[in-house]
């Protein structure tokens, strides 16, 4: 008995550590069918930046939301511009650029 105590306590860890979390939702049908809607990029400080597609009353905007690496926590997401299929890339210098589709 104390055998089987002592796996369930292993794999509830290991399925503890690889547990996913919700950072942003999204109400487009199409964001999690589509994976044009969304990229990710890192930075030289392990910062995560990912944008993705929404939509609002005006149609289509892209948003971002950020993982900060010394606070160790995401930040909420925010609209940055109407636009469609976001496109992250980042320089040596660590500035991102964003590229969309504008209308």
């Amino acid at each position: 008995m104390k055998k089987y105590l002592i796996l369930a306590v292993i794999l509830m860890l290991v399925i503890d550590l690889t547990a996913q979390n919700l950072i942003a939702t999204s109400n487009n049908a199409a964001a999690t069918a589509n994976h044009n809607q969304r990229k990710i990029v890192r930075d030289s400080y392990d910062n995560t930046y990912i944008v993705f597609v929404d939509i609002n009353d005006q149609g289509s905007v892209i948003k971002g939301v950020m993982y900060d690496s010394i606070a160790g926590q995401w930040n909420t997401a925010v609209e940055i511009i109407s636009g469609k299929n976001p496109a992250l890339s980042i320089s040596f210098d660590d500035r991102i650029h964003l590229m969309f589709e504008s209308y």
